[in-house]
């Protein structure tokens, strides 16, 4: 008989049989009785095989098994003849790579070994070939410090011939950024002053704060040499008014970077055989030892006038050491019109009987409330209260129109006993002069 099953070329499907319910008897009574007949008329063969339609997943016949049995010996001989044979297979050719692998290594450790010893014997070389360079450099250099030190002692007596102090003074005015030398309070500075140095050898100081050199400012690169210019991380401390002072200091350059000057020419060390690291290092201690490093930045960090130079001397002979009122403490004052000088109206000549409750009242003995802070840093409102456990308005100033902080407006609005209704309303006009400063209030 042939085989029902059609693996491994396809994959078999077989009926999905259901459970048999109470309803189903009268079919499965009738099926069996069509099924042990020995003869069928047409009408019940066709009746059974409307049964067998609906009865077929609840039915096991022999079909089923017979496919079910085929199905499992094909896969029987599946395994047999492709599976175990494949198995075997791999088997072998893994034994083979991890025989192979195992060579491999074994070769590598060898040549790792023969590589190690190798490099011992090159770095055991080495390193006394080494050493004897290093003996023979060191004998070099002592007799090349005993040469230099007569040299630098030349030249901390040259730097102490040369080097030159100056110092200039200026008031800014608003939005002043660019300070030229020969154009301050300072009318002696001579032409040789010019700045053809490093910004790190001039101390700029702005309102008694001494300024980072290329952060806060810089040197302008117009071929004079003779100007200062404030960047943006110290704009914001020059305004009008602002004491600005220079100092700096000529030819020490001269000292500090003879050195990398000479490469910037073109030219070379004269010294052979010698490291850079190894002359720094010892060089330096050969200069400690002598202190003549020492002396050399105790002069530079001496602050304290180690001249005796006076302020006549420095034409600041009539400039007295008074602290002057800075910037925001100005804006300050200027913003305040809680009458801060206590100024009465009788004193203004503005008391008249239709502001008669204005003029009883004496603004600084109550507390002020500010809110509605604009741009510029300026309460657009003012509220006066009692200072009782629950206070109680007074009076409320607003700032209004125009652009901050020229506003146009100011109005005053004058509260009844209950804080609530409002018993005067008084409005001024404000104008300013062309620096924006209040001139007048009508």
């Amino acid at each position: 008989m042939a085989n029902r099953s059609t693996f491994p070329t396809q994959i078999d499907t077989f009926i999905e049989h259901m459970e048999i319910k109470a309803s189903d008897k009268p079919l499965l009574i009738r099926y069996q009785e069509l099924m042990l007949k020995a003869n069928l008329t047409v009408a019940e063969g066709d009746e059974l095989q409307i049964l067998t339609g609906k009865l077929r997943d609840k039915l096991q016949i022999a079909e089923d098994f017979n496919k079910l049995q085929d199905a499992i010996v094909n896969l029987q001989n599946f395994f047999r003849d492709q599976v175990d044979g494949f198995i075997i297979q791999k088997q072998g050719e893994m034994n083979n790579f991890v025989s192979t692998k195992q060579n491999e290594i074994n070769q590598e450790v060898a040549d790792f070994i023969v590589f190690v010893s190798d490099k011992e014997t090159y770095i055991t070389n080495y390193t006394d070939d080494r050493v004897l360079e290093m003996q023979q450099r060191r004998d070099s250099f002592t007799a090349y410090v005993d040469i230099k030190e007569n040299e630098i002692r030349t030249m901390v007596q040259e730097f102490n011939s040369n080097s030159a102090r100056y110092y200039q003074r200026w008031i800014a005015t608003n939005g002043q950024t660019d300070f030229n030398i020969y154009n301050g309070d300072m009318t002696n500075v001579p032409a040789e002053a010019k700045l053809n140095i490093n910004e790190i050898n001039i101390d700029l100081i702005i309102n008694g704060v001494e300024q980072t050199p290329n952060v806060d400012f810089e040197i302008v690169e117009n071929g004079n040499y003779d100007t200062i210019k404030i960047l943006s991380g110290a704009v914001d401390s020059v305004s009008s008014g602002t004491e600005v002072v220079a100092k700096w200091y000529k030819n020490v350059g001269k000292l500090y970077f003879k050195h990398s000057s000479t490469h910037e020419l073109g030219g070379r060390d004269e010294i052979k055989n010698i490291q850079e690291a190894q002359l720094h290092q010892d060089l330096q201690k050969k200069l400690n030892s002598d202190g003549i490093v020492q002396q050399i930045q105790s002069h530079i960090n001496d602050v304290k006038n180690p001249h005796a130079v006076t302020k006549t001397q420095i034409g600041l002979d009539n400039v007295t050491n008074d602290k002057q009122a800075t910037k925001l403490e100005f804006v300050g004052h200027k913003a305040d019109y809680a009458n801060p000088h206590n100024v009465t109206a009788e004193q203004t000549g503005s008391y008249h009987q239709g502001n008669k409750n204005i003029a009883k009242k004496d603004l600084s003995k109550y507390q002020t409330v500010k809110s509605g802070k604009d741009a510029e840093g300026m309460f657009t409102v003012i509220e006066y209260k009692t200072k009782e456990t629950t206070p109680i308005l007074v009076m409320k100033s607003t700032l209004s129109g125009g652009t901050a902080p020229q506003y146009t407006t100011r109005t005053e609005e004058w509260y009844a006993s209950d804080g609530v209704t409002v018993e005067e309303t008084i409005s001024y006009s404000l104008s300013y002069d062309v620096d924006g400063d209040l001139v007048s209030e009508v």
